[in-house]
């Protein structure tokens, strides 16, 4: 288990709302995986975003992979929420 403390928590948009028609990124520090198996990946969330128009994506790939698999869709608005 890698645990987080609450100081390295990702924050898109820190000094307000975010600007309109934003494409930004986040990315947590990797993680290697390497000789594990049955990983899940556990997290906790909180969202203000415009419902069905504006996203929030969780992916993930491998070292290797050159695309990204979408593992979660937030939209809407959200308390924290374990995921």
């Amino acid at each position: 288990t890698w645990t987080f403390p609450a100081s390295a928590a990702l924050d898109g948009s820190p000094s307000g709302d975010y600007r309109n028609n934003a494409d930004d990124t986040l990315a947590a520090p990797a993680l290697s995986l390497a000789g594990l198996s049955g990983c899940r990946l556990m997290f906790e969330a909180r969202y203000a975003l415009e419902d069905g128009a504006d996203h929030c994506f969780v992916e993930a790939r491998s070292p290797q992979a050159e695309e990204w698999t979408r593992l979660a869709d937030f939209t809407g608005r959200s308390d924290w929420r374990r995921q």
